[in-house]
């Protein structure tokens, strides 16, 4: 079956032979800088990865510490609304400050600052 070309085994003699060997060379060069270019593309994308991987690990490391954070700042909040309130409103016996009718107005003061921090917080969360 005749394809137009010549088998590479084929002998060629003179300016045909030398235009071959030429033609080969150019590839072989050809094929060298090619498979540089992959290998460095290959390294750069290994590279590339590696950085990837270590700022993805970095942030997760700043999303724990942020978490911890912010679950710290709520204990905090919780804590200060329930402690600091807690021996105004439970203890009664404060006539020393206020009168009685004072006192009562001051419960009802405290009651309405403890649900603006609880709609506060509801909003932050």
């Amino acid at each position: 079956m005749a394809s137009g070309r010549r088998s590479k085994d084929t002998p060629l003699y003179g300016e045909e032979a030398i235009k071959r060997d030429l033609r080969r060379a150019k590839n072989r060069i050809a094929a060298r800088d090619l498979k540089k270019a992959r290998d460095q593309i290959e390294i750069d994308l290994a590279q590339k990865i590696k950085d990837l991987e270590q700022e993805t690990n970095d942030l997760k490391d700043q999303h724990k510490v942020l978490e911890e954070r912010k679950a710290q700042l709520n204990r905090a909040l919780y804590n200060a609304k329930q402690a600091a309130l807690v021996p105004l409103i439970t203890d009664m016996n404060i006539p020393v400050f206020f009168k009685p009718q004072e006192q009562q107005d001051r419960l009802i003061d405290l009651y309405v600052l403890l649900q603006n921090i609880d709609e506060q917080c509801c909003v932050s969360d």
